[in-house]
């Protein structure tokens, strides 16, 4: 889990995006051809290249407060002049106000970390983690049906090594198994693991239960 800073609150850049919730350890690759972001990426480099992520709501035209920072981990120039980076989301924050709009934002962040469990959580990362098992076995069940003769080379898998760490195993999850912002972003502004995990846990299960109506569909009107 990322250890907090102990500064409490910081200046950092910001980065407001629309459809992109970035989570602690994510990795986050960007296509930089703005003028501003690319002076904002050329300052970061030669700082602790690390700037501030948000939501950006389209509807609105504002950012949510809470996001979290990215750190640059490689840079590559393209020949017009536009840059892609390789970023990794590190630790969450909330801002608390903007201090400067000009080339780019600059706001004030306090830092946000999870309440320390008072109980123990391991009962809820097996949870998860049966519940992801079924999801992907009949995700693989449904395109074995609707692809005949597919190659389980094409297959979902588990990754083999997931974090041990229940607040990083949320943090997993909501990245690659959500896919609304606006629940991911949810998910993000949470300060209680257990509640994330519960939340992703009701999630899970209607969507599980939602394939399960769907193989047995396939099942029953597949040709004999």
């Amino acid at each position: 889990m990322p250890a907090p800073t102990s500064v409490l609150v910081r200046e950092i850049p910001l980065f407001p995006l629309p459809e992109v919730v970035l989570f602690p350890e994510a990795n986050l690759p960007l296509h930089i051809y703005e003028t501003r972001y690319k002076q904002m990426v050329k300052n970061l480099l030669k700082t602790d290249r690390q700037f501030g992520v948000l939501l950006l709501d389209k509807k609105s035209g504002k950012a949510f407060s809470i996001g979290c920072t990215a750190e640059i981990k490689q840079t590559f120039y393209l020949p017009d002049g536009r840059i892609n980076i390789q970023t990794q989301g590190l630790q969450r924050f909330k801002l608390l106000e903007i201090t400067e709009h000009q080339p780019y934002l600059v706001g004030l962040v306090k830092w946000l970390a999870d309440d320390a469990p008072v109980t123990d959580l391991l009962h809820l990362q097996q949870q998860a983690h049966r519940l992801i098992s079924d999801i992907i076995r009949l995700t693989n069940k449904l395109t074995n049906s609707l692809m005949p003769g597919c190659d389980s080379s094409n297959h979902i898998r588990l990754p083999a090594s997931l974090p041990d760490d229940p607040e990083l195993f949320s943090y997993w999850i909501a990245n690659n198994l959500f896919s609304d912002p606006y629940e991911k972003q949810s998910l993000l502004g949470l300060t209680n693991t257990r509640a994330r995990l519960e939340q992703e846990i009701n999630s899970l299960n209607l969507l599980s239960k939602e394939l399960v109506v769907r193989a047995a569909i396939e099942d029953a009107f597949k040709p004999k």
